[in-house]
């Protein structure tokens, strides 16, 4: 490489007029010593490529930037690998563990009147949600494990597909009926809550004694020989209404019974965290296509609007083009 001289001059066509005199080079190299990237030569006014301490920084630079991008480069493909390392453990073992543990049959205390209802999440792999609610159902319409009664039972597809089902089941069968239920999943909330019954049980029971009170009385009313036909067509539309009454208090009586001797349980299943990734995934390039369709349409709406304009810009430029030139031309 040719070395800084003086009375040289520098290849650089804005300084060919400038001598490359060892002061010219001495400020060169201290400006590249000062600046972690040198100028390039040819680029920048004043910058002398002949000068030793500049062409010797140029590959100990060029090499410093190639390792930087290398290690840039080796730092986004591991991104991905790195999120899902982050993201598994939170996804399964964390789900797992914040998992409620199997607690015992619950059972009232005595002297008490209190109705449990359960509630259980599941997260389960999508395509497997309608298999886990129909084990459910199934187990509890045979019986499987004590009596049981299902209310209903509902079914959810979609980009987050989900299922339930509700049933009223003997207290013994609540933890089997869970255990199946996660049996291919993650058991990932469950709650417990009771209803006092007793002051409704209460007021059943005096209500019923009241009207079966006044039922006998007004029977023994209906028998007297003396009694006008008003009076007993009074008492027989009474009597009509207390049968009803005491009809509808006995059917309420006979649920909180049922209440008291069975229990409510609520299994709601959930596609899990890698399921609603794969189907957001599906669900984009699905939708691909109707988004590249409406972007076409829009621009066509936008060339349609601007066509208008382009045409009257056109009819009036022709006119005001050749005013232009006549202007000129006298002015010339």
């Amino acid at each position: 490489m040719p070395q800084c001289s003086p009375g040289r001059p520098t290849p650089d066509a804005s300084v060919a007029a400038t001598p490359a005199t060892p002061e010219r080079c001495a400020r060169v190299q201290r400006s590249a010593a000062a600046s972690a990237r040198p100028a390039p030569a040819g680029r920048r006014r004043g910058a002398i490529p002949d000068c030793p301490a500049v062409a010797a920084r140029r590959p100990a630079a060029s090499a410093t930037r190639v390792r930087a991008w290398r290690r840039l480069w080796r730092g986004v493909w591991l991104l991905p690998a790195l999120l899902a390392a982050c993201s598994g453990p939170q996804g399964r073992g964390g789900a797992s563990a914040a998992a409620p543990a199997g607690s015992a049959t619950l059972q009232a205390p005595a002297g008490t009147l209190l109705a449990y209802e359960h509630t259980v999440r599941v997260e389960v792999a999508a395509d497997r949600i309608g298999a886990r609610v129909q084990a459910v159902q199934d187990a509890c319409q045979r019986a499987r494990f004590g009596d049981c009664a299902v209310l209903e039972v509902m079914r959810e597809g979609g980009r987050h597909p989900q299922g339930s089902v509700t049933l009223r089941v003997a207290p013994a069968a609540i933890e089997p009926l869970i255990a199946l239920a996660g049996a291919q999943g993650e058991i990932a909330a469950r709650s417990v809550r009771a209803e006092d019954l007793a002051q409704q049980v209460a007021d059943n029971g005096r209500s019923q004694a009241r009207l079966s009170k006044e039922y006998a009385r007004l029977q023994a009313l209906q028998q007297r020989p003396n009694l006008a036909v008003a009076d007993l067509l009074a008492v027989a539309q009474r009597l009509a209404a207390i049968e009803t009454e005491l009809e509808q208090a006995g059917q309420e009586a006979a649920q909180h019974r049922r209440r008291l001797d069975t229990q409510g349980l609520t299994i709601g299943f959930q596609s899990d965290g890698g399921s609603q990734g794969a189907g957001a995934i599906r669900e984009a390039f699905a939708a691909s296509g109707g988004i590249v369709v409406d972007s076409i349409a829009v621009v066509i709406r936008v060339l349609a609007g601007l066509l208008p304009v382009a045409v009257l810009a056109l009819v009036a430029g022709v006119p005001l083009r050749g005013w232009w030139r006549r202007r000129r031309r006298k002015g010339a």
